[in-house]
């Protein structure tokens, strides 16, 4: 990896770090700044119970991805997410179905707060189809949020989120408890 691409990595890193951060978690922080060698710590620490792996680069290879967020996390007790930017473009929250599941039972979601658009394979439409499920949530106007459900051909299944919206997820046991 070049140094233009580390320092783009390091740049995101910080900027997520600064949203979850305005987020209220005011602890959340780059790993490499807090440890220096990484090795399986995720990318940026601070929103309790996710493993966060960042990701700054134009081409989608969220499988590739998520594997090693899994790998990394398999031994904290975190639900593994990859964080996604695009030049120019919302950033996006990666995660497996099998993880999903749990970080729904973990924040209480209930079915009715996420609704989910299929698409078979994986290419560069994943913003536009974002936006399309976006859409469908806002039509029928009963979910809280809404994400895409990616599937392969060998059944590994991944969901995405944009990042605001799987943030709105994260908080929502906060706010149900308020009430």
């Amino acid at each position: 990896m070049g140094k233009t691409s580390r320092e783009k990595g390091k740049d995101f890193e910080r900027q997520v770090a600064n949203k979850l951060k305005s987020y209220g978690f005011e602890d959340a922080h780059r790993t490499a700044q807090y440890r220096g060698d990484t090795g399986q710590a995720p990318d940026v620490e601070g929103l309790p119970g996710i493993h966060i792996e960042c990701k700054a680069c134009e081409t989608p290879q969220a499988f590739k991805w998520i594997n090693q967020a899994t790998r990394d996390a398999a031994n904290n007790e975190q639900i593994p997410v990859v964080i996604w930017k695009q030049s120019y473009r919302p950033w996006v929250a990666i995660m497996t179905v099998k993880d999903f599941l749990l970080f729904r039972k973990f924040r209480r979601i209930t079915q009715t707060d996420v609704i989910f658009r299929k698409h078979e394979g994986m290419n560069t439409h994943i913003i536009k189809w974002l936006n399309e499920a976006r859409n469908d949530a806002q039509a029928a106007g009963k979910y809280e949020t809404t994400g895409v459900l990616f599937e392969r051909e060998t059944g590994e299944r991944l969901v995405m989120f944009f990042f605001d919206d799987f943030m709105r997820l994260y908080l929502m046991r906060e706010r149900k408890n308020e009430f």
